[in-house]
């Protein structure tokens, strides 16, 4: 069976909450698409003709998910959920997870942004000046018989190795692709074992690996299922690497007859009070709050790290780039204005 063409994950969030909400109020699973393909339009509604008319073949719901090209994780999520008797709280809980996934991407492109929008900006002021504006000033010192100011002896150093310059660069640049691709083919344990030793890095790591597990675990325990249940789901593929990596781990020692808190702590790549919620949630019967809560914190404490991160560096780059062309064109200037002042 040949699946259908992919959408962008909020609408499919969107699909699931409303989805959930419908049958949270009564609707049937069938007569609730027929309701919300009045509402929508575009994929949405192309999406949802196409679930109808898999229902009425008789496939399953988990795989009429996986048919509209919802990732395997959501499928096995609300095949869980279905089979608990909680399928529009599993629909509601998965559809939550996805939107809460994309808006943090969104929000670490948004912090991105500024940054390479000014490096940008210097590297194309830079070309400008050494190529159209660098050469006047030149012949116009050499007619003068005027010693050249020291920025200007500096960019027509470099101009004049720019073939040089971008043959390091490039190398650089290859030598980062070798080193990026090397660590991407590496298993996922290795990968987190690379980056926790470095001090920053190391603490964001943790913090990732950390909500990533709390959000996962507590929508599906949220959902209905059990905690090996949970653990189970998560080995299917459509999660992320690390999650199918840990859920496999987990599902071993869990097993063995060891907790959930102890199976955490082992681990060593989460933050160090991760096993004290998780102990404190499972002893208190709301472990799935406990879970979701906590990885809210974790991502508002990881945010405002990054905030002030960038609240730092933005305005040390500006200063920087804007100190930089201020003294080019001072030192570019001046002497013209001596010239002038001296006719």
């Amino acid at each position: 069976m040949r699946r259908a063409g992919r959408w962008k994950k909020k609408e499919q969030a969107k699909m699931l909450i409303q989805l959930g909400e419908c049958l949270r109020d009564g609707y049937s699973l069938r007569k609730a698409l027929n309701l919300l393909q009045i509402e929508w339009t575009g994929i949405m509604r192309r999406k949802t003709d196409q679930m109808i008319l898999q229902l009425e073949k008789g496939v399953p719901f988990h795989d009429v998910l996986l048919f509209a090209g919802f990732p395997r994780e959501i499928a096995t999520t609300v095949y869980f959920s279905q089979r608990s008797g909680r399928l529009s709280r599993g629909l509601i809980e998965s559809g939550t997870l996805v939107l809460r996934r994309e808006e943090y991407k969104e929000k670490m492109g948004r912090l991105m942004r500024y940054p390479i929008i000014l490096i940008w900006c210097l590297s194309m002021i830079l070309l400008i000046i050494s190529r159209f504006v660098l050469p006047s000033f030149l012949r116009l010192y050499q007619s003068f018989s005027i010693e050249l100011p020291q920025i200007m002896k500096m960019l027509i150093l470099l101009s004049g190795r720019s073939e040089t310059i971008f043959a390091a660069g490039l190398l650089s640049a290859l030598i980062l692709l070798c080193a990026y691709l090397t660590f991407k083919r590496l298993p996922i344990g290795k990968k987190i074992n690379c980056l926790i030793p470095f001090p920053f890095i190391g603490y964001f790591v943790r913090s990732y690996l950390t909500q990533q597990m709390c959000f996962q675990l507590g929508h599906l325990l949220s959902a209905g299922l059990s905690i090996r249940d949970s653990v189970a789901s998560m080995t299917e593929k459509g999660t992320t690497s690390f999650l199918e990596h840990e859920a496999k781990r987990m599902g071993r020692l869990l097993e063995e007859g060891i907790e959930l808190d102890k199976a955490l702590e082992t681990a060593g790549y989460y933050l160090s009070d991760f096993s004290s919620v998780v102990r404190h949630g499972e002893r208190n019967g709301f472990l799935d709050h406990a879970l979701q809560r906590y990885g809210m914190t974790v991502m508002k404490r990881s945010d405002q790290k990054i905030q002030t991160l960038m609240s730092c560096i933005q305005p040390v780059l500006l200063l920087l780039i804007g100190g930089f062309i201020l003294g080019l064109f001072a030192s570019v200037l001046i002497p013209v204005f001596e010239i002038i002042n001296g006719l």
